[in-house]
């Protein structure tokens, strides 16, 4: 197969993955909040409710609230509720295109590592379609779990575009993770394993690198925890 039928190969499952990614989940449009959670986080949360300000940026660095230190994940919220205001349909469908982006970026990126197109899409349309992920998706609260699988796919990219470029280093792009991501760290080491041609074209300062930013990522985690 060309390089020309491979890449429009790739599109065509990208965007058959993406339209059954949104035809299953769009019915979470016409949801609300629920009473477990989302209270704490959106609705009767007054500092998310007041959308993108200064001190609600400073409350999101440096508060706990409801147990967690996630910075990202508030601004995600007030952002919702500048742009949107208190509309859950809305904010239901950001964690939809949130999960069809995550869906997209594991296609991608196993197709990548691996070279087997048709079993990364398999992978990639079961994690995009498995009930398991309903919760996830459907759950404002949830967003976290979305948000944070968006940079947990995007480390992983950036790690294999590095271990087949000269000049590319690994970054990590996980800042300040939920405990979900505990198990990230040691995964750019399976990435290599799997990786067609990694070991012989990573030189030791990019492993050096990957290796620094694992260990920065899972004292993070672990802190965060």
């Amino acid at each position: 197969m060309t390089g020309i039928q491979s890449n429009r190969r790739t599109r065509l499952a990208c965007l058959l993955l993406a339209f059954a990614t949104f035809a299953a989940y769009w019915p979470v449009r016409h949801y609300g909040f629920v009473n477990y959670d989302d209270d704490d986080y959106v609705s009767n949360n007054t500092v998310v409710r007041a959308g993108l300000t200064w001190p609600g940026f400073v409350w999101a660095l440096s508060d706990q609230h409801a147990c967690n230190w996630h910075p990202l994940t508030w601004l995600s919220h007030m952002a919702d509720c500048q742009l949107f205001g208190l509309n859950p349909g809305a904010m239901h469908l950001e964690n939809v295109l949130l999960h069809c982006a995550n869906s997209l970026l594991l296609l991608l990126l196993l197709n990548s590592m691996t070279g087997a197109f048709w079993r990364s899409a398999f992978v990639a349309a079961l994690f995009a379609l498995h009930p398991l992920r309903v919760e996830s998706v459907a759950w404002i609260a949830e967003r976290k779990d979305v948000l944070s699988g968006f940079f947990f796919m995007l480390t992983l990219w950036f790690y294999a575009k590095a271990v087949t470029s000269d000049k590319g280093q690994a970054a990590a792009k996980g800042a300040n993770p939920p405990p979900v991501t505990c198990h990230l760290p040691v995964l750019p080491a399976l990435a290599a394993v799997f990786h067609p041609g990694a070991s012989c074209q990573a030189d030791a300062r990019d492993r050096s690198d990957c290796s620094a930013a694992a260990r920065f990522l899972a004292a993070r985690t672990i802190y965060n925890s």
